[in-house]
């Protein structure tokens, strides 16, 4: 179940990456690298590469000292990635370049699982920003596919959903309920907590959002403050509530 608007061609490094996994494919780097420079450059700099990719790579860019010879969208990924490692805010300025890297960082993250170090911490705050800056709702769809497969490989989800829930709108919560029709009993309860509710099936919730949408308001809650948040809850005045599941 991958929502992704894009087809993603894999570069020379990605499948390596796929295959043999992180260690394999920084040997590999290191070692074209060693034997000819110009084709490791030609290969890092491949537009096909995905962010994944580049950032399993970044340690050898910063130990062989070849920054100065990425292409430009990749420095500022590099940099971007580092000031997050640091925790320091982000340079990158509000424009169309900007939006369509963050875009990239988010789109092809879901296409290697389980980097480790501060990779899903990027991503979190690429998903943050075009929450807040650029409400990038195309996105929604690839970013529900994230959650929901860090959880199958029990990693924490409670930024990426509190980022994802920051764009302020129902419509988050119909990608969620795709996930109640999962094989997958991991899917079905998180999709259940994420929710509120105790829906059967896609199809019932999303008969239930088309009859109550207009009587929802977002609550700003979040899994950092609650076991099981209220992300969405009943307008004052009126006896909706979705959290009561059975009502679906």
């Amino acid at each position: 179940m991958v929502y992704c608007m894009y087809f993603f061609s894999f570069s020379k490094l990605d499948e390596i990456l796929k295959k043999e996994e992180k260690a394999s494919c920084q040997t590999y780097f290191r070692k074209v690298l060693s034997e000819n420079r110009n084709l490791a450059i030609k290969l890092v700099n491949d537009t096909r590469i995905t962010f994944p990719c580049f950032f399993v790579l970044m340690p050898v860019v910063e130990k062989e000292n070849i920054y100065s010879l990425l292409r430009e969208d990749l420095k500022k990924a590099y940099d971007f990635s580092k000031s997050v490692s640091a925790n320091k805010p982000s340079n990158l300025k509000k424009d169309i370049k900007n939006k369509i890297l963050l875009k990239w960082m988010v789109e092809s993250s879901h296409l290697h699982n389980n980097l480790g170090g501060d990779f899903n911490e990027v991503v979190d705050v690429a998903v943050s920003i075009l929450a807040n800056e650029y409400r990038e709702l195309s996105l929604l769809g690839i970013i529900s596919e994230l959650i929901f497969m860090r959880n199958r490989y029990d990693e924490n989800i409670h930024d990426l959903v509190w980022a994802y829930f920051r764009f302020n709108t129902p419509i988050t919560l119909k990608y969620i309920a795709r996930f109640l029709d999962s094989k997958n009993p991991k899917d079905r309860k998180l999709a259940k907590k994420l929710l509120g509710c105790e829906a059967k099936s896609c199809k019932d919730f999303l008969k239930y959002m088309t009859e109550d949408e207009s009587k929802m308001i977002y609550t700003d809650e979040s899994f950092q403050y609650a076991s099981n948040p209220r992300v969405y809850a009943a307008k004052e005045g009126t006896d909706h509530d979705l959290h009561k599941g059975k009502q679906v």
